[in-house]
């Protein structure tokens, strides 16, 4: 098994495969942890099943479906947020309302749609194997936006997460705020649907959030954590699923599963024996 293994390491295809992994389980995990904190799971979940009607609009019209779903995902995101803030509805009923929505829409144009059914697998449940050097690059561009909005509002984070009296008092621009942190989480949502999956996205988001969120004792060390845990489950997930001959997404989510199962466990184990 180890002599497959670094065989499979030489090629190209693998090589960029692991770099995505490892771009992934950095980013997700540090918006994720603020999609833990302000349980955003559901919104992030909503706008990963938009992606059903984005894949089958862009099928129909033969464009990009990579860029289509990009930007459907982010305008989406934003009106979803916009109407969030300006309705009288429950968050969790409205977003549950745009999540269904998006199914039944995903399923009706993909019923119309001819062919395409590999592209639309691959897009469900994702291919980390068929991730390019233009894939690699827009994935490194996002990391760095993303790496530098929580480094400039970081402090603005622990209040808006924590305290959002206080930030309004302090004159913190929350909604400006709000809505690049929205921006970039669709902008995300829709990379790593490529990688994870439409089906699988949020459980690449909020496990390692969620694993963080068990362990950690400060925001600081959650965004360290969270990130720590999400490279290391996406690594050994896509080797695991390289070696077995399995879907890479599906087993990158069940290592990171696992990992937050554990820490669940010993957590448990620890609290009984004190």
């Amino acid at each position: 098994m180890t002599g497959d293994l670094g065989e499979l390491l030489t090629y190209p295809f693998m090589q960029r495969a692991l770099v995505a992994a490892l771009l992934l389980g950095l980013v997700c995990p540090l918006l994720g942890s603020v999609v833990v904190i302000r349980r955003m799971a559901y919104f992030s979940d909503a706008v990963a099943h938009f992606a059903l009607p984005g894949i089958a609009i862009a099928l129909a019209f033969n464009w990009d479906m990579g860029l289509f779903l990009t930007f459907f995902c982010i305008a989406i995101a934003l009106i979803i947020f916009w109407i969030k803030d300006h309705s009288p509805v429950a968050t969790d009923a409205l977003i549950g309302v745009f999540s269904s929505g998006a199914i039944a829409a995903g399923v009706v144009l993909m019923s119309n749609s001819d062919g395409g059914q590999a592209q639309v697998m691959g897009f469900l449940f994702g291919d980390i194997l068929a991730v390019n050097n233009q894939d690699l690059g827009l994935l490194s561009l996002m990391t760095a936006a993303v790496g530098l909005f929580m480094v400039l509002t970081f402090r603005a984070q622990i209040l808006i997460n924590f305290h959002p009296d206080l930030a309004q008092v302090n004159q913190i621009p929350v909604e400006r705020i709000n809505y690049i942190f929205i921006f970039l989480l669709a902008w995300v949502v829709a990379t790593a649907i490529k990688v994870v999956g439409a089906l699988l996205i949020t459980a690449f988001l909020v496990v390692p959030g969620a694993f963080a969120r068990q362990n950690a004792q400060s925001f600081t060390q959650m965004l360290w954590i969270g990130p720590l845990i999400g490279v290391t489950g996406a690594v050994i997930g896509v080797l695991a699923s390289a070696v077995l001959d399995i879907p890479s997404g599906p087993m990158i989510v069940l290592v990171l599963v696992a990992c937050f199962l554990g820490s669940v466990l010993t957590g448990q184990i620890r609290t009984f024996h004190s």
